[in-house]
């Protein structure tokens, strides 16, 4: 008898303790990312916002510069109702916070941040022709060219 109440109590909170665990499962948050995240994977231009209006200019210009933006390995992140989005045809949440990002930014519209994760420069406006040219003299971005020329 007393083993029966064993198994029965162990069976009970076996079953309690996976429907816990699978509830636990799949109502978890993505873990946050932090700017580290994206070195030597991509550069990234931080555009601060604020208006939905502003935000969809901006991914106008992301789909229509798509191929260079790929090319150079650049990652736009758009700052806006305190969310940090991450651009591209989704328009989905990157993960970052405010705190990773806006220390970055010193009052300035847009920033450069480079593969090796220094900010390599502050803009005034939204102009990915200057941007592109920008990266386009930097030595990992030529060396890159060369590779590729080299082929």
């Amino acid at each position: 008898m007393r083993t029966n109440r064993f198994i029965g109590l162990y069976i009970l909170l076996f079953t309690a303790f996976n429907a816990y665990t699978f509830n636990m499962n799949t109502t978890a948050k993505i873990p946050s990312k932090s700017l580290n995240d994206y070195l030597y994977e991509y550069r990234v231009v931080v555009i601060q916002g604020s208006e939905q209006l502003a935000l969809e200019w901006v991914n106008q210009r992301y789909i229509a510069n798509k191929a260079g933006i790929i090319e150079r390995k650049i990652k736009l992140l758009y700052l806006t109702n305190g969310k940090v989005l991450d651009i591209g045809e989704d328009k989905q949440d990157s993960g970052l916070t405010l705190a990773d990002v806006k220390p970055r930014m010193q009052d300035k519209a847009l920033i450069l941040i480079g593969l090796d994760g220094g900010t390599k420069s502050f803009y005034e406006r939204f102009d990915l022709q200057m941007i592109f040219a920008d990266i386009d003299g930097m030595p990992m971005r030529r060396a890159q060219l060369r590779r590729a020329s080299s082929n």
